[in-house]
């Protein structure tokens, strides 16, 4: 109960001593430290909408923090034409799960600044593949890579990302984002085509005790990744069994979208000899 409530005033002092100022990285870190620490989750929640307000003063800032790199556990895409920024971070929970949340920043075609939260929806149903999500009701994930792509008049963001589930599989997710000026940021758009369907978004669920490679080549202008298949003839479809078989499939940008392309040749892809190193060190320990 004592390290409890010295968290908390810790917490407190830090929150009081920015507050009406540049966001400081100290006192983010502090913050992102606790939502993994070993105390109640209504008080990481608590903690939680504390993040969202500095992060957003963070990103409405003339000097933001978030470019110099200094914040822990944060994971930060940038878009190239410097339009929008996404920052996200998780909160794991007591019963072992986790709770995904954000903030954006976007720059409108007239200068206007658009900040906004993030906030991981409760229940997604099998419908996710065709369906476009509010700020509001965002699907969660932890990007790490942001690609923007003219597709017609409109400039759709493809985001690669990491839903860090907590349970005995593991999720990485292909989206795009793109801005409405009546909804502002939101996720999904049928650009995503695979033998004449078209999907949303792209999601990968595996075993939790394997690696999966998900990554943009910018050379090749494709996003490639291993092809899953279950480790167990009895256990066909379960998640929880499916593993990279060392075969790989890409996406490759076309003005309509990204199109599936199967079992493509990586052999001199350094993504994919980074991955094989991975894997081989994995198998030693």
């Amino acid at each position: 109960m004592r390290r409890v409530l010295l968290l908390l005033s810790v917490i407190v002092f830090y929150v009081n001593t920015v507050e009406g100022r540049t966001t400081d990285a100290d006192s983010v870190n502090r913050l992102t430290h606790s939502l993994y620490a070993n105390i109640a989750d209504s008080v990481k929640f608590d903690i939680n909408g504390q993040l969202y307000s500095l992060l957003e003063s963070d990103l409405k800032s003339n000097t933001p923090v978030y470019t110099t790199g200094k914040f822990n556990r944060i994971a930060k895409v940038e878009s190239e034409d410097g339009k929008v920024v996404i920052l996200t971070w998780n909160t794991m929970l007591s019963n072992k799960r986790s709770v995904v949340s954000g903030v954006y920043r976007y720059i409108k075609e007239d200068g206007d600044t658009i900040v906004n939260r993030l906030i991981q929806g409760s229940y997604f149903g099998r419908r996710l593949i065709r369906q476009t999500l509010r700020a509001d009701n965002w699907f969660g994930a932890l990007y790490y890579s942001i690609i923007g792509k003219k597709i017609g008049k409109r400039t759709y963001y493809t985001l690669l990302g990491v839903n860090p589930r907590g349970i005995s599989t593991n999720l990485k997710v292909i989206d795009v984002a793109f801005f409405d000026n009546r909804r502002g940021l939101v996720f999904g758009a049928p650009v995503f085509v695979n033998k004449k369907k078209k999907a949303y978004r792209v999601l990968f669920e595996y075993s939790e005790k394997v690696s999966f490679m998900l990554k943009y080549e910018k050379r090749e202008d494709r996003i490639i990744f291993d092809h899953l298949a279950s480790e167990s003839e009895y256990k066909n479809g379960a998640a929880e069994f499916m593993i990279p078989d060392m075969t790989y499939d890409a996406f490759r940008f076309k003005r309509s979208g990204w199109n599936f392309k199967s079992n493509v040749d990586l052999r001199n892809s350094k993504a994919h000899k980074r991955q094989s190193r991975k894997r081989t060190r994995s198998r030693k320990g």
